[in-house]
């Protein structure tokens, strides 16, 4: 009943704001699972509204099938401390004024600000100095990295040669201003990627017209892009359907077996590193730990969710890991509800994440009550008091989406250093920092794949989390649409979109 109220109200909203499908030629529509709170580069972490974000903010780079291709600039790596990037002479802001290395100089000045930094300063970090600038201890043009019309020039604090693909993240993005509009909610505002705002309507939609200014060299006529705000996933499922929608950003797992030999429907590959982590009173019972891992039954949550690859395994492409790191199934059943370590279990997880997690959830739960004789409760919880609890008092077991910056282990790797952001598991390990310092430090693939290699063992064979396995999301987008480009970190690129009939 409350799925059948959700769609009357939000088909009603669809048909008031003037959407529908005779105009679906010069309109592309899609949907956010939430409305973004700020288009401002500085206050992104890896939000739905991601695909609103990479439409309106243009990077220097942009990544695809393992390449980096050339965006707003070209850059090379000429040693392991030194990137030079040449910015695009024809490359121009939506206001029709003309993008120079200067004005990535100022996002790296936004974020590295003492007093307000961006909160993925940290990815600025390799530069020289930065540290230093981001504490306030020297000024920021002592930062590694200098303008000279459209060359810009990066020098690192130590060899890496990873930090380029930082370049193709659009919160990178060059900044018009000096100072940092808070909402990019003006179309007047300066954007620099292949759309730019026309309204936003609260709890409704966010429209994007075309950037006339933005390179579009195969000459398609861009249509104008139309975000909805829907929470839930069946709820655009059956919009898509209702052809309210053009493109249906996660198809539900339940119904893959049903929509899988459709013309629109496409399995998106992706590097990620989801799992199930464990924590608090079980950081330092690793017995608990293995037993609780081993006694799930992977191949059975394969066949639940339609899976390549089983669950339980890292899911890192085999060009980044030689060999797939796994826990394996045990079959032993065993009665542990009276051991103090068993007691007082909670497995807890954000709403956010969708229906899959919570099924997973009560598999898990199912299983540790079959095989162990325990029982281990379920919290579902809001997204922001998700993040505050694990904050202050860290669940025992939990779910996690780190997402990697860059499609490399090493980004993943780097989730678990004493200083990220999203070390969930809260782990300060030798093995894995020295593991991050030597794999940063080469540029060989083999090398790095052998470092890899004793990296996700030491995780998954240490027992400090429960890897998802390899990562996919199944999509629909209607066939008539052409040249949309998803990367392997679900990052969308419509730069080129157009319709059939477009000219």
């Amino acid at each position: 009943m409350r799925q059948f109220l959700c769609l009357a109200a939000v088909t009603g909203m669809l048909l008031a704001s003037g959407s529908s499908f005779a105009d679906s030629t010069n309109k592309f529509r899609l949907h956010l699972g939430s409305e973004p709170i700020s288009l401002n580069p500085l206050k992104q972490k890896n939000t739905s509204g991601a695909f609103l974000f990479s439409a309106v903010h243009g990077s220097l780079l942009w990544y695809e099938k393992g390449e980096l291709h050339p965006l707003l600039g070209q850059c090379r790596q000429s040693s392991s401390t030194k990137i030079t990037c040449s910015i695009d002479p024809k490359a121009q802001f939506s206001n029709g004024e003309a993008i120079h290395a200067e004005h990535f100089i100022k996002t790296f000045k936004h974020f590295l600000n003492p007093k307000s930094p961006g909160l993925r300063a940290d990815l600025l970090l390799g530069l020289k100095n930065a540290n230093s600038v981001l504490s306030g201890k020297t000024p920021f043009e002592s930062l590694g990295a200098s303008a000279k019309g459209n060359e810009l020039i990066l020098e690192l604090e130590n060899p890496d040669y990873e930090f380029i693909y930082n370049l193709a993240n659009p919160i990178f993005s060059p900044s018009f201003s000096e100072n940092v509009d808070d909402d990019f909610l003006s179309p007047q505002s300066a954007f620099s990627g292949p759309y730019q705002i026309k309204s936003w309507q609260p709890k409704l939609k966010i429209n994007l017209v075309p950037n006339q200014h933005f390179p579009n060299p195969k000459g398609f006529q861009r249509p104008e892009l139309e975000f909805f705000f829907v929470a839930e996933e069946t709820v655009a499922m059956n919009l898509y359907e209702k052809k309210e929608l053009d493109f249906l950003r996660r198809l539900p797992t339940l119904y893959i077996p049903q929509f899988k030999d459709r013309p629109d429907y496409y399995v998106i590959d992706q590097l990620r590193f989801d799992y199930f982590g464990f924590d608090a009173s079980l950081r330092t019972q690793a017995e608990a730990r293995k037993t609780l891992a081993q006694s799930l039954n992977y191949a059975e949550l394969q066949a639940l969710f339609s899976a390549k690859p089983r669950p339980g395994c890292s899911g890192l492409p085999e060009n980044l890991l030689p060999h797939p790191s796994c826990v394996d199934f045990i079959p032993k059943k065993s009665d542990l509800s009276e051991k103090p370590v068993y007691q007082n279990l909670t497995l807890s997880y954000s709403k956010l994440i969708g229906g899959d997690v919570d099924r997973s959830a009560q598999w898990m739960q199912s299983q540790w009550r079959q095989n162990l004789n325990i029982q281990v409760q379920l919290s579902q919880m809001d997204g922001k008091i998700f993040i505050d609890q694990w904050k202050k008092a860290p669940p025992t077991i939990f779910y996690a989406t780190p997402t990697p910056t860059r499609p490399t282990c090493l980004s993943v790797l780097e989730n678990f250093l004493p200083s990220a952001v999203e070390n969930w598991i809260h782990l300060d390990s030798p093995e894995i920092n020295e593991l991050v310092r030597k794999m940063r430090s080469i540029n060989d693939k083999k090398q790095k794949a052998k470092l890899c290699q004793k990296g996700m063992d030491f995780l998954i064979h240490g027992f400090y989390l429960i890897p998802t396995g390899p990562e996919y999301f199944s999509i629909l987008i209607r066939p008539e649409w052409k040249d949309w480009h998803f990367n392997e970190l679900y990052q969308l690129n419509l730069a080129e979109l157009h319709h059939i009939s477009a000219k």
